[in-house]
């Protein structure tokens, strides 16, 4: 069993572990969607940007249209 300053410890680590996650996480979605618009715009689809930027669902069929997501 761990003493209060331990797990206290162990509680602060685990948030640290958790937020740079989270951050790690944005900056992987943003590097996808900006591949992703930059694919669409040099192929002329500019209305399927629009749709990607404002529709999740629409987002995550053209990611996985040009294997950017599993």
């Amino acid at each position: 069993m761990m003493s209060g300053f331990a797990q206290s410890i162990a509680i602060a680590h685990e948030e640290i572990g958790e937020e740079r996650g989270e951050a790690r996480g944005i900056t992987l979605g943003e590097g996808r969607f900006a591949k992703l618009v930059s694919t669409l715009i040099s192929m002329g689809r500019t209305e399927d940007v629009k749709r990607a930027a404002d529709d999740e669902e629409a987002r995550k069929q053209l990611y996985r249209e040009f294997n950017l997501i599993d």
